[in-house]
């Protein structure tokens, strides 16, 4: 499916759920100063990128282990998005 928006115009207010995905919900989720990382219910770990810079080694390593703290050693298919670049 097209989308004519770019993904900041088309996202709701939750970075996590896109408005093309109403029947998905949030399991549970962190918000970092980086990120938000979210698990939902149809088993995709969703991390969205808060800033509009370069993420540092240090920060990306931040990232990950917030991101196993969440999965709790679980597997999930990832999806990562990101504000829009200018």
């Amino acid at each position: 499916m097209m989308m004519n928006q770019t993904a900041s115009q088309s996202r709701n207010t939750d970075p996590c759920i896109f408005p093309f995905d109403k029947k998905v919900s949030i399991v549970d989720r962190i918000d970092t100063d980086l990120v938000t990382i979210c698990i939902r219910t149809d088993g995709i770990m969703h991390t969205h990128t808060k800033v509009k810079l370069e993420i540092s080694l240090e920060d990306a390593q931040n990232i990950y282990e917030t991101s196993v703290k969440l999965g709790k050693g679980k597997a999930y298919a990832n999806l990562f998005t990101t504000e829009k670049f200018t």
